[in-house]
């Protein structure tokens, strides 16, 4: 996963199991196992955590509980779109060329 499609999942205020699945690069288990460790953290502090169909945790526990540098990964992310800019800019057009 490239940084800017980490950032992406980052950037969202709650966390379900897929989106855990994808920013720790694990299976279901593991996901879950995690997430229910920040909702036992989050029913410790005295708070509680939307009830519905789909369990979300905040985004922010996720951050803090995997230690992500949010800074560096910006900066990844602007180097990644930099790069990419340079690899298009330099690709050769042979629909423009002519006999």
């Amino acid at each position: 996963m490239s940084c800017i499609e980490l950032l992406n999942i980052l950037s969202k205020p709650w966390a379900n199991v897929h989106d855990i699945m994808k920013i720790m690069d694990c299976g279901r288990d593991s996901a879950i196992k995690m997430r229910d460790t920040i909702i036992d953290e989050i029913h410790k502090c005295g708070k509680e955590v939307p009830n519905g169909k789909t369990i979300v945790v905040p985004m922010q526990y996720i951050v803090e509980k995997l230690n992500l540098d949010l800074e560096y990964l910006t900066k990844m992310a602007k180097l990644e779109q930099y790069l990419e800019v340079i690899a298009n800019d330099t690709a050769v057009n042979y629909a423009s060329i002519s006999k």
